[in-house]
Parts: structure tokens; sequence; C-alpha cells
């Protein structure tokens, strides 16, 4: 990923928390794909999403 699409991705991040009333940041190791995707789909019908940042 260049520098400008970094960028992006921590402004887009910075306008959700600015727009939320709470987030949760978490590390997601052990989770399968299946568990993922489980919880994905229960967050997003309550309304909530759901983002995976790979941050090296």
């Amino acid at each position: 990923m260049d520098r400008a699409a970094k960028e992006k991705v921590v402004s887009d991040l910075t306008k959700k928390f600015d727009e939320s009333n709470f987030f949760i940041l978490t590390h997601n190791n052990g989770l399968s794909v299946h568990e993922i995707t489980s919880l994905r789909n229960q967050l997003r019908e309550a309304g909530s999403t759901f983002k995976l940042l790979k941050i090296a």
C-alpha cells in the first residue's frame, strides 16, 4: 500500500471515529474465517460495522 492509500485509510478511520458514539479495538489472533464472518454478520444485523486492518 503506498503512502496516499495509507493516508486515505487514516482519514476514513478518523471520520468514522468522529461520527461514532463508541468503538472497540481488538486483536483477532486465533479467529477462523468462519468466526470472523459470523461476527461481521451479527454486527451488521445490529447496525454496526467491523473493519479489519493489517498494520505492517
